[in-house]
């Protein structure tokens, strides 16, 4: 069974919603936007995370993705705005396949990415150890 977001990619009547695209990559807008002009860029080959995406198609993604946001803002007259990628359901990903929001902002538009603002109380020295391990 095909993930949401490849059915929508491969429905023929979805074509025309494409904004933009290249050989690895497709802009459509989200269907259920935060706010106007809301979109999601995604690979056209299915990938469940960032990380499963090739590294020349991660590394693609992560590079446009600043220069779509910002056009995709200027096209709404925005005042701003987001790249979000959502890694895993805990993140906030609700559907398996990979996808960076392009998120559109308004000054007063009531949307937050509230961060808590808690002391970071980690050991720093074990911390960078197991990170260096992973990497």
């Amino acid at each position: 069974m095909l993930c949401q977001i490849c059915e929508y990619l491969d429905d023929p009547k979805n074509q025309g919603l494409r904004l933009w695209e290249n050989d690895n990559l497709v802009l459509f807008l989200h269907l259920a936007a935060i706010n106007p002009g809301h979109c999601l860029l995604v690979p056209k080959k299915h990938a469940v995370s960032i990380n499963s995406i090739p590294n020349n198609v991660q590394a693609e993604l992560l590079s446009l993705a600043p220069q779509l946001a910002q056009a995709v803002s200027r096209a709404v007259d925005a005042d701003g705005y987001n790249i979000y990628i959502a890694n895993g359901p805990v993140a906030g990903q609700s559907i398996e396949h990979a996808a960076v929001h392009l998120i559109p902002r308004h000054i007063d538009d009531g949307f937050s990415f509230a961060l808590r603002n808690n002391e970071n109380t980690i050991d720093i020295e074990d911390f960078k150890e197991k990170l260096l391990k992973r990497l």
